[in-house]
């Protein structure tokens, strides 16, 4: 692996523990000081925001060809946002907070994984992909067990302490370079960026479809995931110490199994990794609901996992392949918009099922399981070549890179 690959995974880790800021610590911090309800305005505020400036970042960094300085500039201002929790303590405040991290996290999450796939093109993209996944999930785990260490000594100086990796980040971007295909000599020129354009209208309809199923997928899981804490402690009667081991186990198996299914997935087909993934999604959700012990869970995190891989490895897969090299930012964007959409509501109607129900767990981790349908649809609606990794949805086929740009 290239030496600039190996910067951009450092800086993908530094952002990812930073980003513990937003979605666990500030989150703790809201609902003690205020409510829990609180919490989860604030997940929706920032998913939200997030899925509607993933698009527009991703398009205008694609537009100027400066993905490092957008990069950067989000890695920066978010740090600055990340300071300010120290001082929150209205909802106001923590909404607005909420907002404007979801905005700046959009330059860094549809900038840098465009970045990454451009330094290794002759690796597997699902093999790729996988890597830079598990990295993320490295950062995920590496900043809640930072961050629980840092606020038992320092309290809400956290903040400041996690929110400096995101400068750190930031600082290692300084380091990378774009690097736009430049084999065609006119291939910046405007006859070209027509083209392009041309070729972004073809492939956007394949992208709307990979939102679809990402966006139900991820409103079925993390509206699960949204009341696994409650459901250990209030339900199965965890302890502290059960409950933090077993939330961590998530990340763990993750990382476990992020790299072996991204390989698996080049092997048998993006197709095939969304269905698997929803799949598997589907039984560890119905799961949920049928243990009768905290630890049991495990079986089910680490199913949820597998999925969790097959579907992520499988999505930035899919992207690589219709997208090209001056539209990978904009195909990143509607990705990251995808997961921020399902994100955005997921814990919604898991609290208004809980509501519905009466509290009921159980019943409520089976019905939210039922958003899975539509994308398990969707995905059996793809046919795809795996050799060349072309896509058909009814009448329309993709194209990928390198059919696009020997045709320039």
């Amino acid at each position: 692996m290239k030496k600039k690959s190996i910067f951009l995974l450092f800086s993908a880790v530094a952002n990812n523990i930073s980003y513990t800021c937003q979605f666990y610590f500030a989150n703790i911090k809201a609902g003690e000081l205020i409510d829990p309800i609180v919490s989860s305005l604030m997940t929706g505020i920032f998913f939200g925001t997030l899925a509607i400036f993933g698009l527009i970042i991703g398009k205008l960094s694609d537009h100027f060809r400066r993905r490092r300085i957008f990069g950067i500039i989000g890695c920066m201002i978010t740090a600055i946002i990340y300071f300010q929790y120290y001082y929150s303590s209205t909802i106001f405040q923590f909404l607005l907070l909420s907002s404007l991290i979801g905005i700046f996290i959009a330059f860094s999450n549809s900038t840098i994984p465009a970045l990454f796939s451009e330094k290794e093109p002759k690796m597997k993209k699902g093999k790729l992909m996988s890597i830079y996944n598990a990295v993320l999930c490295l950062g995920w785990a590496s900043g809640i067990l930072l961050g629980e260490f840092f606020s038992y000594y320092f309290l809400d100086l956290n903040y400041f302490i996690l929110g400096s990796f995101s400068i750190v980040s930031g600082i290692i971007l300084f380091f990378v370079k774009d690097e736009f295909n430049k084999s065609k000599k006119n291939f910046y020129q405007k006859n070209d960026k027509i083209r392009s354009n041309s070729h972004y209208k073809h492939i956007k309809s394949f992208l709307l479809i990979l939102v679809i199923i990402l966006a139900f997928r991820q409103l079925s899981s993390l509206g699960a995931y949204s009341s696994m804490a409650n459901y250990l402690g209030l339900y199965l009667n965890a302890t502290d110490i059960e409950r933090g081991i077993i939330s961590s186990s998530d990340y763990i198996f993750a990382i476990i199994f992020m790299i072996p299914m991204g390989i698996i997935v080049d092997k048998i087909g993006r197709k095939n990794g969304f269905i698997i993934g929803t799949s598997l999604t589907i039984i560890a959700i119905i799961g949920f609901g049928i243990i009768i012990s905290p630890w049991h869970i495990l079986i089910f995190y680490m199913l949820g996992a597998m999925a969790w891989a097959s579907m992520i490895n499988s999505s930035n897969a899919y992207v690589l392949d219709i997208t090209n090299q001056s539209e990978r930012a904009r195909g990143m964007g509607y990705l990251s918009a995808g997961l921020s959409i399902g994100g955005t509501l997921g814990p919604f109607m898991q609290g208004l099922l809980l509501y519905l129900t009466g509290g009921n767990f159980r019943m409520s981790f089976l019905i939210i399981s039922i958003f899975l349908i539509p994308s398990l649809s969707v995905s059996l609606l793809i046919k795809e070549d795996k050799k060349n990794h072309l896509y058909k949805i009814f009448n329309k086929i993709s194209n990928n890179e390198i059919q696009v740009e020997n045709s320039i």
